[in-house]
C-alpha cells in the first residue's frame, strides 16, 4: 500500500529528527541544525496538507518558508469569521442573541488581523541571533500547553450546560422547524451526560492540537532562516564558527527537538 504524501512527510521527519540527534551528540552542530529544520519543515507542511491549506504541489512552492503556512491558515481563519459575519448579523434580532455575545465574533476577526500583523513582524525577526530570553519563553509556553491537564469540575459543567442551552435556544428561534427537531433530540435531556462526557474528550484532544500547532509554529519561527545558513558559509556568517554549543540556537535545540518529537508522535496518532 503507498502511504500518502503526508504520511511520508511525517515518516521522514521523525527520521531527520533521530539523525539530528546522533549529529548533535557527535558535536556536529551546523548538519544537526539543518536537519531538525528540515523536520520541523515537512511537519509543518504536513500540518497544512492535513487541514487542507495546502496541497502536495503548493507545500513543494513554499520551499523552507514554513511560516507561509501558518499565514495561509490564519488568512483562511479569518475569511471563515468574516462570512459568518456576513451571514450572522444581517438581523438585529440575531446580533443581539446571547450566543453571539459569547462567541463575540467581531472580536475573533480583530484578534486574527491583529495575529496576522505580529506573523508579518516575525517574519523580519533576526530569528539567526535569538536570545536566551527568547527560547526559554518558546519552551515555558510550551511546557505548559503539553502539562495542561484539563478538569471539568461542577462550574465546568454547570456553564457547558449553560452554553448548549443558549445554542438550543438560538437553534429554535432563527433554525429550519426540520433542524431544530434534530438537534432538539441530539441535545435532550437523556443524551446529555453521554453529550457531556463526547464534549470533555473532544475538548482534551482540542488542547492537544493546540500543543502541536504551537510546537510546530514556534519551530518554524526559529528554524526556518537556518535552512540555508547551516549549509553555506556568507560574508555575514561561517556555519563552522556559528552553530556552536555556546551559542543559545544551539545550547535549547535538544529542547525543542523532544518537544517536536513528542508533537509529531500525536499528530501521527491522530491520522
Amino acid at each position: 500500500m503507498t502511504h500518502s504524501f503526508k504520511t511520508q512527510l511525517i515518516e521522514i521527519a521523525l527520521k531527520d529528527l533521530k539523525a539530528a540527534s546522533i549529529l548533535y551528540e557527535n558535536k556536529l552542530y551546523a548538519q544537526s541544525y539543518f536537519l531538525f529544520q528540515q523536520a520541523s519543515e515537512k511537519s509543518n507542511k504536513a500540518f497544512g496538507i492535513l487541514t487542507e491549506l495546502i496541497d502536495e504541489n503548493e507545500s513543494k512552492k513554499i520551499s523552507h518558508n514554513q511560516l507561509e503556512i501558518h499565514k495561509i491558515s490564519a488568512n483562511s481563519h479569518l475569511l471563515e469569521i468574516e462570512n459568518l459575519i456576513l451571514k450572522l448579523y444581517k438581523k438585529p434580532e440575531i446580533e443581539k442573541h446571547k450566543l453571539l455575545k459569547k462567541i463575540d465574533l467581531k472580536s475573533n476577526k480583530i484578534k486574527i488581523i491583529k495575529g496576522l500583523a505580529h506573523l508579518k513582524s516575525i517574519q523580519k525577526l533576526d530569528t539567526l541571533n535569538f536570545h536566551k530570553r527568547d527560547y526559554e519563553y518558546l519552551i515555558e509556553t510550551l511546557k505548559e500547553l503539553y502539562e495542561f491537564r484539563l478538569k471539568i469540575d461542577k462550574k465546568a459543567k454547570k456553564e457547558l450546560k449553560s452554553g448548549i442551552d443558549i445554542y438550543l435556544d438560538f437553534i429554535e428561534k432563527f433554525a429550519p422547524s426540520n433542524y431544530t427537531i434534530e438537534i432538539k433530540k441530539v441535545f435532550s435531556e437523556e443524551n446529555r451526560v453521554s453529550l457531556t462526557a463526547i464534549l470533555e474528550e473532544f475538548a482534551i484532544y482540542q488542547f492537544r492540537v493546540i500543543f502541536i500547532y504551537y510546537t510546530f509554529f514556534f519551530c518554524a519561527i526559529i528554524t526556518t532562516k537556518h535552512s540555508t545558513s547551516t549549509r553555506y558559509p556568507n560574508k555575514k556568517l561561517n556555519p563552522v564558527l556559528f552553530y556552536k554549543k555556546s551559542n543559545p540556537t544551539v545550547k535549547y535545540q535538544p529542547v525543542f527537538m523532544d518537544y517536536l518529537f513528542l508533537a509529531i508522535k500525536l499528530f501521527k496518532k491522530m491520522n
